[in-house]
């Protein structure tokens, strides 16, 4: 503890250490108990706050010049620092005047008047009526027509889930089998083979029976062949008119879709993949 009171002391201002300095560290030596030193210590942070804002610092002297005889020298300023005490109540001061100045402005007397309406005047507003604020109705006006519907676009997005067959050929999904499509073709075609015995079914084509339907054996064979022959891409596909995609067929699957390319670009556009009913009605009545 003493060497934290001396620490205390030793930052007291030069002049304060050397007349006090010795004298209060003996005191602090004779007193005993905790009681003693802490107040001791307290002493010391008060006296050291004291010391360095309130007290004014001693002005170094400045040395005079001597000035020659019958030349004139400009003298400058003697360093002056002002007290901090001394900022402070300007401080204060200077709050207190521009606080009056800013109540005598806004309630002595009449309220300034602002340049501002409405419609409901008060104090400091100017009475504004309806037409002056009012939005005035535009001098012309655009008509946009919504852009026209692409009947090949709808067909194609419900067509392509019906024939699982396009929908595994079109891997970027937009509705073109392009011409690395039409290359992939082999590949593609083999993840339709669910059960795995090298060809493909009208099933894994896409023909549907619904659930719960008894149909003759006949009857089934003969709707799978008609479903196959009536979708352009089954059909190309299906070379023998068996009903299936054989496995000798899948790997011919490139060469038989070029087939359909009537315009000759290297990919097939809906209006080649589709029905021929569909490419009619399409084309007469556009939807």
């Amino acid at each position: 503890m003493r060497i934290l009171y001396a620490f205390l002391l030793r930052l007291h201002p030069r002049a304060f250490r050397e007349r006090f300095a010795e004298e209060m560290l003996a005191i602090f030596d004779e007193v005993s108990g905790a009681s003693g030193t802490a107040r001791l210590l307290g002493d010391a942070v008060l006296s050291l706050i004291r010391q360095w804002a309130f007290r004014p610092r001693p002005q170094p002297a400045v040395a005079s010049v001597a000035q020659p005889s019958g030349v004139r020298m400009f003298s400058s300023l003697d360093i002056y620092k002002p007290r901090r005490m001394a900022l402070i109540e300007g401080g204060v001061l200077s709050a207190i005047f521009f606080w009056a100045v800013a109540f005598a402005a806004t309630n002595g007397g009449h309220p300034l008047k602002l340049l501002g309406t409405s419609l409901y005047p008060r104090s400091g507003l100017l009475k504004g009526t309806p037409s002056s604020i009012e939005i005035a109705p535009p001098e012309a006006t655009a008509l946009f027509s919504p852009p026209a519907a692409d009947p090949w676009f709808d067909f194609a997005s419900r067509y392509f889930k019906i024939i699982y067959v396009l929908g595994v050929l079109d891997t970027d999904h937009d509705y073109v089998i392009s011409a690395p499509e039409i290359a992939a073709a082999p590949t593609a075609l083999g993840h339709l083979d669910l059960d795995r015995d090298g060809k493909l079914s009208a099933q894994e084509s896409g023909f549907h029976i619904g659930a719960g339907q008894f149909i003759r054996p006949d009857l089934l064979q003969r709707f799978r062949a008609d479903f196959m022959r009536a979708n352009p891409v089954l059909a190309a596909l299906d070379t023998d008119l068996d009903g299936q995609i054989s496995a000798s067929e899948i790997q011919n699957a490139s060469a038989a879709l070029k087939r359909l390319d009537l315009n000759g670009d290297g990919k097939l556009l809906p209006v080649e993949v589709a029905p021929e009913s569909v490419v009619r009605k399409i084309l007469l009545h556009g939807k």
